[in-house]
């Protein structure tokens, strides 16, 4: 899978994230591809679905965190989390802390 594949996945991840239908069938339709071709793309670099979806996740929560007009409600459902726990537990496997913390020490930070 190219690099250029790859920034279009995220970015299509990303546009569908909000309205919670980020799955692999609807980034496969965004692209244009068969709901087959994605996973054995990311396989072959070594990679899974579930590990971009992380990954991507990740890099937005942390961006949205800097934004102190985001709630943590808000910052939970952009990302495309049910609700804020999912994203609380899911953070923290990412960072090892949570998302309040993490939002105290950017602010002690500047």
């Amino acid at each position: 899978m190219s690099a250029q594949l790859l920034d279009k996945q995220a970015q299509a991840m990303v546009r569908l994230m909000p309205e919670g239908e980020v799955g692999l069938p609807k980034v496969a339709d965004q692209l244009h591809l068969l709901v087959r071709t994605l996973p054995r793309r990311l396989e072959a670099r070594q990679s899974s679905w579930r590990e971009l979806l992380d990954r991507t996740r990740e890099q937005l929560a942390g961006h949205y965190l800097l934004d102190p007009t985001l709630t943590l409600g808000d910052i939970a459902l952009l990302p495309g989390f049910s609700e804020q726990s999912a994203f609380n537990r899911a953070y923290r496997r990412w960072t090892g802390t949570t998302p309040v913390r993490a939002r105290c020490d950017q602010r002690l930070r500047l």
